[in-house]
């Protein structure tokens, strides 16, 4: 057996390419990868929708910064907000999440650098106010804490 076919005489029905096989499990395996963290919270990925959606129905905002290649986003994800008391917590805002290295300017606009980081809004009639943010990882109690202190405030 030379450069990855079938012997001939084989019941194999088609050559095997084991070039495109393993491009063909890579391609599954990243994508597993980054919906591993993909939690039951329907984020809003459209940043000028979100905003608008959460002045008409006056929530407050979750905005988070994340980056895919993010490893404290996908340990947020996996660790944080798929954990049931968070999301109790979370279903009080609107989540807005975008991807940083498509929104530099905003990010520039909240003076976010880093990824994961949470800003915390409100809605007022002159627009959305920050009322907190944070960056890095958190665990579990430490964000449920950051997320009930703020939709109080």
């Amino acid at each position: 057996m030379t450069g990855g076919l079938v012997p001939q005489g084989s019941d194999y029905p088609m050559p095997f390419n084991r070039t495109l096989v393993y491009r063909a499990w890579s391609g599954i395996l990243l994508v597993v990868a980054f919906c591993a963290g993909c939690s039951d919270i329907n984020w809003e990925r459209d940043y000028d929708k979100g905003m608008q959606r959460a002045i008409q129905q006056q929530r407050r905002v979750l905005l988070q910064f994340y980056s895919p290649m993010c490893s404290d986003c996908r340990r947020m994800d996996d660790e944080v907000l798929s954990d049931p008391d968070v999301q109790r917590v979370l279903a009080r805002y609107l989540p807005i999440r975008v991807d940083m290295m498509f929104n530099r300017r905003l990010a520039e606009q909240m003076n976010v650098v880093l990824t994961p980081t949470f800003v915390v809004m409100r809605p007022e009639r002159t627009g959305m106010n920050v009322i907190a943010s944070r960056s890095g990882f958190s665990d579990k109690e430490e964000f449920r804490l950051f997320l009930i202190k703020n939709a109080l405030y």
